[in-house]
């Protein structure tokens, strides 16, 4: 999973797009591998873009524009709890993500259902 953000600083920036992969261990072959199983990637419409840090948006290449239409945070988590439910976390320095998941799971009201395990790729 990965997530870019409008700043540093988990609770008080936000997520401003999100995306992962679902995928599992294909038994059905000699050697176990890695099988997709679910994709998905969303902007996300922030709502606190006043204290947004500059830098990070052009980083982010957040404009207008391509967020006009983004879905608010509520109904993104909602769908990144379901489509997560189970699943262990993996991702690019890990703390940085798992730090703004948990400040949007928490400002959304809704509880992550991914395992307790976690694997940072670094």
């Amino acid at each position: 999973m990965d997530v870019e953000t409008t700043g540093l600083i988990p609770g008080h920036h936000e997520i401003l797009e999100i995306g992962g992969v679902i995928a599992k261990f294909d038994s059905e072959v000699e050697k176990p591998k890695l099988k997709i199983v679910d994709e998905f990637e969303y902007k996300i419409k922030p709502s606190r873009l006043e204290i947004a840090e500059p830098k990070a948006l052009n980083i982010n290449g957040y404009t207008d524009a391509e967020w006009l239409f983004a879905p608010d945070l509520t109904s993104v988590m909602t769908e990144v709890a379901e489509k997560t439910a189970g699943t262990i976390l993996v991702a690019h320095n890990l703390c940085f993500d798992e730090a703004f998941l948990k400040a949007a799971f928490a400002e959304a009201g809704i509880e992550s259902k991914m395992h307790y395990g976690k694997l940072d790729t670094i």
